[in-house]
């Protein structure tokens, strides 16, 4: 099946508009996609709606285009619905997903008939929202004839204000002891401008036996571009509901045989993506 679909460029456009621009094409039939708003926007998924009619009665294809600029470039599955009465809006939406975040996507609405006839809505913009991350590794502190490393490894991302956190945190030295790395999954993310709060849950392994139970842990990161990145980590002793904000205080020395060793990195890099500042 052919589609004869064609692009209506106003801002905004009634249903009236678009059965003209069907009339312009002299068809005797003409499936009109009116372009709606987005809804249930994260910072990789949107819920696009729309009204499809036809200026006949029966079945109407429709889908959403979508894209970075308006040649758009994506499309969803088509869909169908049965149009009982002619020149009548019926609302539809379509979700898409694998957007990338803080970022604005263009879309329309678009239809046609059991012809091929059809028209394209209006465009219109929605913006994915941002996402807060922290990635990086880097180490303060190496005497590596010991093999004895104060270091830390983090890929860490969650949707805006830290909601449903996902990564991974490795921490050395280890809660239990020092060659022992702590590796957990993220529990909670908290970023404020450069600075980060990650919190993870690990389980060590051989140094309390068959009996260990998880370990929270909180790792602070600080990001001051190529040099001077810090690191802090401790051990969480009480219960915590959420992740606290990090701050300067966090980034106490370490203890290395009775001598306090700074917290800035020696080498790696650490970056914090705030989504309210990010470009």
């Amino acid at each position: 099946m052919s589609r004869t679909v064609t692009f209506m460029a106003s801002k905004r456009q009634a249903v009236g508009t678009l059965v003209a621009g069907c009339a312009a094409l002299l068809l005797a039939s003409c499936a009109i996609g009116e372009t709606g708003s987005a809804d249930q926007v994260t910072r990789s998924n949107a819920r696009l709606s729309g009204d499809v009619s036809n200026t006949v009665v029966g079945e109407t294809s429709y889908w959403f285009e979508y894209g970075l600029t308006t040649d758009y470039g994506s499309s969803t599955p088509t869909e169908t619905i049965d149009v009982p009465l002619a020149d009548t809006p019926y609302p539809v939406s379509l979700a898409v997903t694998g957007l990338a975040s803080d970022t604005a996507y263009h879309y329309r609405l678009c239809a046609d008939d059991v012809d091929g006839h059809g028209v394209c809505g209006s465009d219109r913009t929605v913006t994915t929202e941002g996402e807060d991350s922290v990635s990086g590794s880097g180490s303060v502190f190496s005497l590596s004839t010991l093999g004895y490393d104060i270091a830390g490894d983090v890929d860490a991302s969650s949707d805006q204000d830290g909601a449903n956190p996902s990564g991974t945190v490795t921490a050395k030295p280890g809660s239990y002891y020092f060659r022992i790395e702590d590796t957990g999954p993220v529990s909670c993310l908290r970023v404020e401008g450069n600075r980060a709060a990650i919190g993870f849950v690990t389980v060590p392994t051989g140094a309390g036996g068959p009996e260990e139970v998880p370990v929270a842990r909180i790792a602070f990161v600080e990001d001051n571009g190529p040099t001077g990145d810090r690191w802090g980590i401790v051990t969480v002793t009480e219960p915590a509901t959420t992740c606290p904000v990090p701050t300067a205080d966090d980034f106490p020395a370490f203890v290395v045989g009775g001598i306090e060793v700074g917290s800035t990195l020696t080498w790696g890099d650490f970056t914090v993506v705030d989504h309210s500042s990010a470009p």
